[in-house]
């Protein structure tokens, strides 16, 4: 009799509480699960944070409008020509004041052009094959080939907020490229550099004089550290060395 009483009482409270303790069961797994996916949305959201999304360049790029634009030494338009620009030259302006842009030109001269519209353009191009695209925003380099996402590479361009420093926007062309690029006091080197404009390419990492990568060089790709060049580890500067063709298109955005 008594052991009727027990079984009969455990199935009661199973009935009661049973159901209770399932649920209680299935909302702290779906709890849980909430929990990882807002951890896993929050991660996303830093990611995107920590995005490099300062539009602080002062380093714009422009087209010459007109044949034989006067470049002068100062902002005033009233002191001497130092040199001239030819139609279709590209420019990276530096500073703007009085009306006229602080610029320097493919060959690495600077000088002083007024912004008017007969001078310069914000927009010129010619599509290429190839086109080497490359995010200051999001620290990589996707290169296309007729339209079609081909390869995509981290890098590491200028630093941010310096305008000695930071990588140029606008649209460049390859205009050289080679095997070895050495910086001037020869502490260190690069390999597999493509020239863009002026003093400004695609290379490897840091080597230093005894011909090893620089300790730390491959850690830093994805941030913003260089001089103004753009750096990529050596297999993919060296992709870009062998596959871009000089000529190709070079687009460099936030």
């Amino acid at each position: 009799m008594k052991k009727k009483i027990i079984i009969s009482f455990s199935i009661t409270m199973l009935l009661v509480f049973g159901p209770a303790f399932i649920f209680s069961n299935y909302s702290s797994f779906n709890i849980e699960n909430e929990i990882k996916k807002s951890e896993k949305d929050d991660v996303l959201d830093n990611e995107v944070e920590a995005a490099f999304v300062s539009n602080t360049s002062s380093k714009k790029t422009y087209y010459i409008n007109g044949d034989r634009v006067n470049v002068y030494e100062s902002p005033n338009g009233e002191d001497k020509v130092i040199f001239f620009l030819s139609e279709d030259d590209i420019v990276v302006s530096y500073d703007e004041s009085n009306g006229y842009i602080y610029c320097e030109n493919n060959d690495g001269k600077f000088g002083w052009i007024r912004k008017v519209d007969y001078n310069i353009s914000n927009y010129y191009y010619l599509d290429t094959p190839y086109i080497v695209d490359t995010s200051l925003t999001y620290q990589n380099t996707i290169i296309y080939y007729k339209g079609n996402r081909l390869k995509e590479f981290k890098c590491s361009t200028g630093k941010m907020g310096d305008v000695d420093l930071e990588t140029p926007i606008g649209v460049f062309y390859i205009q050289e490229q080679g095997e070895d690029l050495y910086q001037e006091d020869h502490e260190k080197s690069s390999k597999y550099y493509s020239n863009f404009f002026s003093k400004y390419s695609y290379h490897s990492v840091f080597f230093d004089i005894y011909g090893n990568i620089i300790d730390g060089e491959i850690n830093k790709l994805g941030y913003p550290y260089s001089d103004g060049d753009i750096i990529l580890s050596l297999e993919d500067a060296k992709w870009i060395h062998d596959n871009i063709p000089n000529g190709s298109k070079v687009y460099i955005h936030y």
